[in-house]
């Protein structure tokens, strides 16, 4: 007797199973998508001030689904204060996601990293700062976002450039949120095909 297909990602089971099922997916990304992070590659010189500044419009995609970053600047450092930037978009799925970076660091230039791939950005919200001398560029990161709801590493194979063996790279999932699986590749400007169980 013949069986008919069914989707794992739907839930759906066959009768009598009593193990469960694995399927492998071929996940690529050309070496345009496995980029270099880019801190100001979605918006770069946003203003501050002593009141809250709320940014929607201007954003850059990121090449695919990646974490996103703020890096903060002033030309008077002491107006730098201890805020997190919220970012609202979208995941992979086009579902609406947001995400409170870490903390910048009081009178402290530098960069943030968020853990959640973004597809796309619709809104940036930065508290007050202490002066208008401040300014937020927001970027991507260099993590991979993955489209797939997963509990471990599945990993079977991995490449680079198609025949160099990837090893090295390093996973976050989650079994929850699909924006929480990613994956940071050991080496970034090349092809990536991963080959993984779901």
């Amino acid at each position: 007797m013949t069986l008919p297909a069914y989707n794992p990602e739907m839930g759906q089971t066959i009768g009598l199973e009593i193990v469960d099922r694995g399927f492998i997916a071929h996940l690529g990304w050309s070496a345009a998508q496995n980029c270099v992070a880019d801190t100001d590659g979605i918006i770069k010189g946003i203003g501050c001030s002593a009141a809250a500044t709320i940014v929607e419009s201007g954003f850059a995609a990121p090449p695919c689904p990646r974490n996103l970053t703020a890096t903060v600047a002033a030309t008077t450092a002491a107006e730098i204060l201890a805020v997190k930037v919220k970012i609202t978009g979208l995941n992979m799925r086009g579902e609406v996601i947001t995400e409170e970076l870490p903390v910048f660091t009081v009178g402290t230039t530098g960069s943030v990293t968020g853990s959640k791939a973004f597809a796309s950005i619709t809104k940036v919200e930065i508290p007050a700062m202490g002066g208008d001398t401040v300014s937020v560029d927001i970027g991507f990161g260099v993590k991979l976002g993955v489209p797939f709801k997963l509990q471990h590493d599945t990993t079977i194979k991995a490449y680079n450039n198609g025949t160099t063996a990837e090893s090295g790279g390093t996973w976050a999932v989650s079994a929850a949120a699909y924006e929480d699986n990613t994956y940071q590749a050991s080496a970034t400007g090349k092809t990536l095909d991963l080959y993984i169980i779901v």
